[in-house]
């Protein structure tokens, strides 16, 4: 898969990835060690392309994806939405959850601002309480993705589920963001 991710949840291993043909968002849960890639049972996450009745070209999935592990076991997934599921150029930044190692999966929550191009090169951690908490590059609005409003912008979630964010680096002078790292202790 394009923008993998691997994560062990325990003694359980999970492989997020998105489909080069199709895009969506899927979740591979190893459930048997047989050696047979039959071992590894998918879970759709965001649909990919349909071409069934009713056509559409899937969600596309941006720059990466990333897992994180929380003290509580809760896994956590994030990743850069390029385009919905009809094909609109969207740039959001979404986040999905499983209290279970991966069986079942709850999302997707929109992070931030819809209205502005968000949300690439991901990073996701958890806080000591088990709240996620990620870093991203914020291009700003329109096309340009022009210097003077690039950032690297954090975005934490409270226990009542609200996103709260707050741009870290901004420098209207210089292209700023990319692949940002983020560790919380």
């Amino acid at each position: 898969g394009t923008y993998s991710e691997l994560l062990f949840a325990g003694n359980v291993g999970l492989a997020a990835y998105t489909k080069a043909a199709g895009g969506g968002l899927y979740v591979a849960r190893r459930a048997a060690r047989t050696g047979s890639t039959a071992d590894w049972l998918e879970t759709e996450i965001l649909p990919g392309q349909n071409a069934g009745p009713a056509p559409n070209q899937g969600f596309k999935i941006g720059e990466r994806i990333r897992m994180a592990r929380a003290t509580n076991g809760t896994v956590g997934l994030i990743a850069h939405v390029a385009a919905d599921a009809d094909g609109a150029v969207v740039n959001d930044l979404y986040y999905f959850s499983s209290p279970d190692q991966g069986l079942t999966w709850e999302g997707p929550e929109l992070v931030d601002d819809p209205i502005i191009n968000l949300g690439f090169f991901p990073t996701l951690a958890f806080d000591s309480q088990s709240r996620p908490a990620a870093a991203y590059y914020v291009c700003g609005a329109g096309n340009g993705c022009g210097n003077a409003s690039d950032s690297v912008r954090y975005a934490w979630r409270a226990d009542t589920g609200v996103w709260y964010t707050w741009d870290v680096h901004k420098n209207a002078g210089t292209k700023t963001g990319w692949f940002p790292g983020l560790v919380l202790d």
